[in-house]
């Protein structure tokens, strides 16, 4: 049976609050304690990002900069199977992010991701349950990412075609719709949709295997047989995906056009407020001073 995964030593270098720390982790559980506003957040954010590639609080890289500086390293010794492997995240002050595995760069960021699994507990995880699915959803993504090696390469690319149909939708409502035009929108939801037949069969598919480890748990801490459930829930499981999005396509152009004009209403509000005007002058006896 494999090892548990142990974070061993861990050094932050202009990271947050961090200008230069290092700890060592020699016991299995470790506790983290001090002042408000020492740092010990942004320890556990430095965590996951080492093994996550990025924050958790924040998607920007920026925000894991030590104020008045332009780049971090986070230097990381992980042990897993008798094995201990160095893990080097840099973020340089060009804004190009590097991982490096045992003196080795790795091509990509996704290439790191599902190595080394991390889990990061919250307040507000509250918003997991209280929210709305929208954070559910990145929950699951984040939890996939690490679990199937080819979930996030399929949700970066559906990510990127959602950004193109999107951009093509404004274009469509700023000029008028062209048969080219239509037909490229055609291409763009066939390839959108596949995505979304390789990520929703992942998504129920994990999601039971949560259900059954919740339940688990639940009925351990609670002391009872009592069940809850845990399901993953689409508009689109029930019907052809491909068909509901082309028949909303009317719709998807009627928000665009709402949404260029509420920007172009705002636009033109922001120029009226910050057009030069002419300076005051006072004339006293006939001369202006």
């Amino acid at each position: 049976m494999p090892s548990m995964l142990r974070l061993e030593q861990l050094q932050l270098t202009q990271f947050k609050n961090h200008p230069d720390t290092r700890y060592d982790f020699t016991e299995r559980i470790v506790g983290i304690t001090g002042l408000n506003g020492v740092g010990k957040t942004n320890l556990l954010d430095a965590i996951h990002a080492l093994c996550f590639t990025r924050g958790y609080f924040s998607r920007q890289d920026q925000s894991l900069v030590r104020h008045g500086q332009a780049g971090f390293r986070l230097d990381g010794r992980l042990r897993r199977d008798n094995e201990s492997h160095s893990i080097q995240l840099i973020l340089r002050e060009t804004g190009k992010k590097e991982i490096w595995l045992d003196g080795d760069l790795l091509p990509r960021m996704a290439d790191h991701l599902g190595r080394y699994p991390v889990v990061m507990i919250a307040p507000d995880d509250a918003e997991l349950i209280q929210g709305e699915s929208r954070s559910r959803r990145q929950f699951l993504d984040a939890l996939l990412s690490q679990l199937v090696p080819t979930y996030l390469p399929n949700l970066v690319r559906f990510n990127r075609l959602l950004q193109q149909r999107q951009a093509l939708l404004r274009d469509l409502a700023e000029n008028g719709n062209t048969t080219a035009q239509l037909a490229v929108l055609d291409v763009l939801d066939e390839q959108w949709v596949a995505t979304m037949r390789m990520l929703i069969p992942e998504r129920i598919r994990w999601s039971a295997v949560l259900n059954e480890k919740v339940n688990e748990h639940y009925q351990r801490i609670a002391g009872t047989k009592e069940n809850i459930r845990l399901t993953y829930q689409s508009d689109l499981l029930d019907v052809d995906p491909l068909q509901r999005i082309q028949a909303q396509r009317a719709r998807d152009l009627a928000v665009a056009r709402l949404l260029l004009r509420r920007f172009r209403e705002q636009e033109r509000r922001f120029q009226r407020l910050s057009a030069p005007r002419a300076p005051a002058s006072a004339t006293i006896s006939g001369e202006s001073p």
